[in-house]
């Protein structure tokens, strides 16, 4: 099955980089109804791209940006995934109090093991080689630096004596698989920033009924994971071509404006909310709130894809294009959502396959045969599979 997305929208006009013909293609935001993105690839590549929804959780209201781009035979090419924000606290009051009770709680894995993880996820039947560290990783351990100078000059100015703190790691694996045939080569890549926040509150309530104040810690931790592919023995003379292509992704100054006067409207209606609580709520919490509305602007400066959580607007209209949205992440992992017709039950398998059949009982095969028939050359009762959205 070929899934186009349709928020994927390419300029007409070619243009010259570095010596070789490029194209300008556009990721479309369709909350803000605008281009919000750009990236640069060859004239003669395919591009699917588009901001898939998160769930609210420290989640952009937009989403996080996806793509993948590969030359025409499909051997060489580059693929971004959804960005995946969790949460962790030893305290589950603490989530309670944070309205994290439905966000991915999980305690942070290092990214070794993350990237290791995540790629025999991508590529089932591959074969993991070399770890390593990725050659965009100091322009990452510089982001990370400079996210946690920015929240420790944030305390200081309010004299906050716990102030959010900033880690980060990167790491890449070496994968080996076939496709279409043919050997492939790839490099799986793994951003991961950990950011510690602590924040001064109410702890519980001391037997005589007085609020117990102290300091409780929240830990939220993202990992933004990209590829790069090539024929077997080819990667490594390509690999800067390759992340080229992945840096050529820019926000678009227009889009870059929209989004922040709506997060700046936000951080005011938030801020008003706390205000018109009264005098009932105590002076430390107030502070801690507004605390975390001036680390998370800081923090959007140098990483546009972290916000606070979404209005309750923004998630239903997101609701609708939850299905669409979840068969682009499909798309995104070669993979297809199956119905049985005669269990009336549905399956994810790999969609690079002309014909499903199933079993009933959990079996499936997949084939490119026109003719092949299961039944006549297997035991079992055979039934082809359907295709169908989420």
């Amino acid at each position: 099955m070929k899934y186009i997305c349709a928020a994927a929208v390419l300029t007409a006009t070619a243009i010259a980089w570095g010596g070789q013909q490029m194209k300008q293609v556009a990721i479309w935001d369709p909350v803000f109804n605008m281009p919000a993105y750009t990236m640069l690839i060859p004239a003669d590549w395919e591009f699917e791209g588009a901001m898939v929804p998160g769930r609210g959780c420290g989640d952009p209201p937009s989403g996080s940006v996806v793509y993948r781009a590969n030359s025409p035979d499909g051997l060489t090419g580059v693929q971004r995934l959804p960005a995946a924000n969790r949460f962790w606290s030893n305290e589950r009051q603490t989530i309670q109090a944070r309205g994290l009770a439905n966000c991915r709680i999980e305690t942070p894995v290092a990214a070794a093991s993350y990237v290791r993880t995540i790629a025999a996820h991508m590529r089932p039947a591959a074969q993991l080689g070399q770890m390593g560290t990725p050659p965009a990783a100091p322009k990452f351990m510089q982001f990370v630096r400079q996210t946690d100078q920015l929240f420790q000059n944030n305390a200081a100015r309010q004299g906050n004596p716990n102030p959010w703190r900033c880690g980060g790691d990167t790491q890449r694996v070496r994968v080996r698989y076939d496709y279409r045939g043919r050997p492939i080569e790839e490099w799986v890549s793994v951003e991961e920033t950990v950011i510690e926040q602590p924040s001064t509150g109410a702890m519980g309530t001391y037997p005589n009924g007085v609020l117990r104040l102290g300091v409780s810690k929240v830990t939220e931790w993202t990992t933004t994971t990209t590829a790069s592919r090539a024929p077997a023995g080819r990667l490594d003379q390509v690999e800067g071509q390759l992340q080229a292509i992945h840096d050529s992704l820019k926000e678009l100054p227009e889009y870059h404006r929209r989004y922040t006067e709506f997060m700046q409207q936000q951080t005011a209606q938030m801020l008003a909310n706390i205000q018109r609580i009264g005098a009932s709520v105590l002076l430390q919490g107030e502070r801690a709130q507004a605390a975390r509305q001036a680390n998370h602007r800081a923090f959007m400066q140098q990483f546009e894809q972290r916000a606070a959580s979404r209005r309750q607007g923004f998630q239903a209209k997101m609701h609708a294009r939850e299905g669409r949205s979840r068969d682009y992440v499909d798309m995104i992992l070669d993979q297809q959502l199956f119905y049985d017709p005669r269990t009336g039950t549905s399956t994810t398998q790999s969609n690079q396959y002309n014909h499903t059949f199933g079993d009933g009982n959990g079996g499936v095969v997949q084939t490119n045969s026109a003719t092949f028939d299961p039944n006549a050359a297997m035991s079992g009762n055979w039934t082809e599979l359907k295709p169908i959205h989420h």
